[in-house]
């Protein structure tokens, strides 16, 4: 397991115990809280939650004091302490600037067998995992997981320090990523919508692009351009109160020819020079259930009414939010119908997914993208 720090810690590396309160405690442990917090971090979690039998089974019994010595040290903050079910839980977020930060090797033998150990448990237990993704595709995702690794650990590196240098949070995120990819040690989750999230997913798409390997093969992607419009259309098509108005058939028009973007950009070209300077505008119609008026809204609601009316709408007209729907949307389409597909026509072919793409290896692609084509048809003229 590697740890990722602040430079500012380097300190505890050096050594193995800290004397504190009459008590020792392992720095490896102190480490290994921080390395967790800024993980969390990375992902727009400022605040976390540990639960204490959580805490318990992982650093033992004076748990506690590992959190006061952090407290104390200006390193991290209590924001919150409740009960739950699975105990009492207190929020920490992280106090400490995170301008530098350092890769450790951690080469304590317990801590790294509980690591282990985890994510065996996990895997064998993946049939009660909370997901709509069917238990055998599940497995083969697994499996398939384990074939991945890195083309070149150095060159990946470059790639996103020179993109995100000056956005911490996305270097840190991607460092983290690559180093455990390198590493051996994959970590994933099933969500409740439908996705499967793993270091693959959270890495930069040149990344994914240029760097990674299936069985040591170079890979290929296949996804669907606009995806989140891309369902919403096809989840309008099947609204007759509304799939018939001219502003709707306009829409779906220009998202089934992956023409939405280049729209606002022949519109407003003082405002959007690219796709992606169109994509927050769009997205943020698309999940923010906010009814505050954002200058994004006033663009697309003068765009498409309708439309507009219809996203505000949709939570309190079908009881759900919009991106839940339209997550298991593509998780149907990705999983359920061309996912399955390949396992039955060419079973012998290991890939990932990210999302709304697929990755394979680069001689199979011929096969991949008859079954992808296929899918995507079927599913824009059912």
């Amino acid at each position: 397991m590697i740890l990722v720090v602040p430079l500012s810690l380097e300190h505890l590396t050096r050594v193995k115990k800290i004397r504190y309160k009459d008590h020792w405690i392992k720095s490896v442990h102190l480490l290994h809280i921080v390395h967790r917090l800024i993980y969390q971090w990375t992902f727009d979690k400022n605040e976390i939650p540990h639960y204490s039998p959580v805490l318990q089974k992982i650093y033992g019994m004076r748990y506690h004091l590992l959190f006061q010595y952090l407290m104390e040290n200006g390193i991290i903050q209590k924001t919150r302490n409740y009960s739950t079910d699975l105990g009492t839980s207190n929020e920490y977020k992280l106090k400490i600037k995170l301008d530098e930060v350092i890769t450790y090797p951690c080469t304590d033998y317990v801590l790294n067998k509980k690591h282990r150990k985890h994510w065996e448990e996990k895997r064998n237990d993946v049939i009660n995992e909370k997901s709509s993704i069917p238990v055998s595709i599940r497995n083969k995702i697994l499996d398939d997981l384990y074939s991945v690794t890195l083309r070149d650990f150095d060159e990946s590196v470059l790639t996103f320090q020179n993109s995100i240098k000056n956005n911490p949070r996305k270097y840190i995120k991607n460092l983290m990523m690559v180093t455990s990819l390198n590493n051996g040690d994959i970590f994933w989750e099933f969500d409740n919508h439908g996705r499967f999230h793993s270091n693959l997913t959270s890495l930069m798409k040149e990344i994914r692009d240029t760097q990674l390997l299936i069985d040591g093969e170079p890979v290929k992607t296949i996804d669907i351009k606009t995806s989140q419009p891309f369902f919403l259309v096809q989840l309008m098509k099947r609204d007759w109160l509304i799939n018939d108005q001219k502003e709707i058939q306009q829409f779906i028009s220009l998202v089934e020819q992956n023409d939405l973007y280049n729209h606002f950009i022949n519109r407003y070209p003082d405002r959007f020079q690219d796709r992606n300077a169109v994509k927050p505008m769009v997205f943020r119609c698309l999940f923010d259930e906010e009814p505050y008026e954002h200058i994004y809204k006033e663009l697309f609601r003068k765009e498409f009414p309708d439309i507009y009316e219809f996203l505000q709408n949709y939570h309190v007209n079908y009881g759900e939010s919009l991106w839940k729907t339209l997550q298991r949307m593509e998780s149907k389409l990705i999983y359920d119908t061309i996912y399955q597909s390949i396992i039955n026509q060419f079973p012998y072919i290991k890939l990932f997914t990210v999302h709304d793409s697929i990755h394979y290896p680069e001689r199979y692609h011929d096969k991949i993208k008859l079954i992808w084509d296929k899918a995507l048809n079927d599913l824009i003229n059912d």
